[in-house]
């Protein structure tokens, strides 16, 4: 049986300042597989990061991602102007 998506790995890239909120950027680096019979994780590296890295990486899953991203959504209107402090970057 084949591997299902579990999620993404992904690597902070910095941090920036939101609403008074320090958060940090991600990018990802690669897709996490999981084996549905023997439930082990595989992943499949996009990229890898170069420079100044802590060697630490996440895995965002995929129920956590739409659920942020559920969420976001929810919060705004296609009306409502974006304000480009909004916008992380």
């Amino acid at each position: 049986m084949a591997s299902k998506y579990y999620g993404d790995l992904v690597f902070s890239t910095g941090e920036y300042e939101m609403n008074g909120q320090k958060k940090k950027r991600w990018s990802k680096s690669g897709t996490v597989f999981e084996d549905p019979e023997t439930g082990r994780l595989s992943i499949k590296f996009e990229a890898i990061p170069a420079g100044e890295w802590s060697g630490w990486m996440r895995i965002f899953e995929k129920d956590n991602n739409n659920q942020n991203n559920q969420k976001s959504k929810q919060n705004k209107t296609d009306n409502e102007p974006i304000s480009l402090n909004d916008i992380p970057f």
